[in-house]
């Protein structure tokens, strides 16, 4: 018999393990979407300060995403052992660590981004992030 912890620790690893494989965030709470950029009509100045952007923080997300993928294929070993909770619960918490740093890179980098929008692009993305929501929420209904 599967005890529940079990179950949970299965299904919580799959869904973690999931991102780790293809390290990216998606859908993110509404976060800026690499099409965004194409809809809001950048000007040849704020697409070289997005590249600009981007590039400053590449090798650090490079590590994180690597961080990220060793310590998914740590917590999935020890999932498949005959480890402790202790010892699994400590993984996955630096599992969701190297996560959130992740996903604090990402919000930062958005926040620079953002600093460089006119308030009309603002808006612009604004309702771009609202759409993409709705569309999405279509989509699971439908699913």
């Amino acid at each position: 018999m599967i005890k529940p912890f079990s179950i949970f620790s299965i299904i919580l690893l799959a869904s973690t393990l999931a991102f780790a494989k293809h390290g990216k965030f998606h859908g993110g709470g509404g976060l800026i979407h690499p099409k965004d950029f194409k809809e809001l009509n950048l000007t040849k100045e704020q697409k070289e300060k997005v590249k600009i952007i981007k590039e400053s923080s590449k090798d650090k997300a490079k590590a994180l995403h690597k961080d990220v993928k060793e310590a998914g294929k740590n917590l999935k070993s020890l999932m498949a052992s005959e480890a402790s909770k202790e010892e699994i619960t400590k993984s996955f918490e630096a599992f969701q660590d190297k996560m959130r740093a992740m996903g604090q890179l990402r919000f930062s980098q958005i926040l620079e981004i953002r600093d460089l929008l006119t308030p009309e692009q603002k808006v612009k993305l604004k309702d771009l992030i609202d759409k993409r929501k709705s569309d999405r929420s279509h989509d699971d209904d439908e699913g």
